[in-house]
């Protein structure tokens, strides 16, 4: 006899068919996971973000960027974290050190190949315009406007659009073509991007095309078709491009799934690996290079016409 059956019966009352209590319960359970799940995200959910062009380093990103550069003074550590990432995939290794190298030139203006480009004086805009060309024309996945993931040097497709690819890609464009990248990125945005009670998320691929799950995507969450490398790198588009909407939406995601771990001042996600780490700390600071040299790329431009 359950809690509930005897409490009736101390009251007078006949105990109920198990069949009603379980009804009852399940019922019950249901109506407490509709009022609890939307609310759920704001435990999680950051405060406000600085400007994306100035204001003070996160705290979040201040914690990255000590485990990291506390990782890359200490010989020991870095080495048993670079022979990890190398078994998964060896190309991590240069990425991470790449997005830590970008995020700490950003955190440096922030507190008083592309961009060579500029810096150099020097100038590719032809090759670059015939490869946009060569890119609307034949790279792009016809169901979406999307940029391919993979082709051969030939320009033969591999694999469609992929969400560990695009976000990225829309961001690195900015230097090549402003207005191309922000299309790819709103493309990317309504294919890919999700929300579910307050919590944002990034698919690896589009309903119209479906790829193999690899090492870059990471495990694919299924029905809803999240992937934890599409939605890491979609902090990088959503920063990029302003859509601070997103980016909250995808910190509330981070705080609660990607595990953080919080000592001695610094900040690693348990969910996540070097690279992965190295990709939210440029997301968090990204900005003042990127609006500089994009500022003086106009500039300059203006001045040639």
């Amino acid at each position: 006899m359950s809690t509930c059956d005897a409490l009736r019966g101390i009251l007078g009352e006949p105990p109920r068919p198990a069949g009603t209590t379980l009804l009852a319960a399940g019922a019950a359970l249901a109506l407490a996971a509709a009022a609890w799940l939307p609310l759920v995200h704001f435990l999680f959910r950051p405060g406000p973000l600085p400007p994306r062009d100035r204001g003070p380093i996160p705290a979040a990103a201040e914690r990255l960027a000590a485990r990291h550069l506390r990782l890359w003074t200490d010989p020991a550590r870095l080495r048993s974290e670079l022979d990890r990432m190398r078994a998964s995939n060896a190309e991590w290794d240069f990425m991470g050190r790449s997005f830590l190298v970008w995020a700490l030139g950003e955190m440096c203006l922030r507190d008083p190949g592309r961009a060579a480009d500029f810096l150099d004086g020097t100038d590719h805009s032809e090759f670059l315009g015939r490869w946009l060309a060569t890119a609307r024309k034949s790279l792009v996945h016809p169901p979406t406007g999307l940029l391919v993931s993979s082709y051969t040097f030939a320009g033969d497709v591999g694999d469609g659009p992929e969400g560990s690819s695009i976000w990225l890609a829309a961001h690195c464009l900015r230097l090549v073509d402003e207005a191309f990248a922000r299309d790819q990125y709103e493309r990317a945005r309504r294919e890919l991007a999700g929300r579910l009670c307050g919590f944002g998320f990034a698919r690896e691929w589009p309903a119209s095309w479906r790829g193999a799950m690899d090492v870059d995507s990471g495990p694919i969450i299924p029905v809803l078709g999240i992937s934890a490398g599409s939605s890491g790198l979609a902090l990088v588009g959503a920063r990029s491009f302003d859509d601070a909407d997103f980016f909250r939406a995808l910190l509330t995601s981070l705080d609660f799934a990607g595990f953080p771990i919080r000592e001695d001042g610094t900040l690693k996600y348990g969910a996540s690996n070097q690279v992965g780490d190295s990709v939210m700390l440029y997301a968090l600071v990204l900005g003042p290079v990127w609006d500089r040299i994009l500022a003086g790329k106009a500039a300059d431009r203006a001045g040639t016409q």
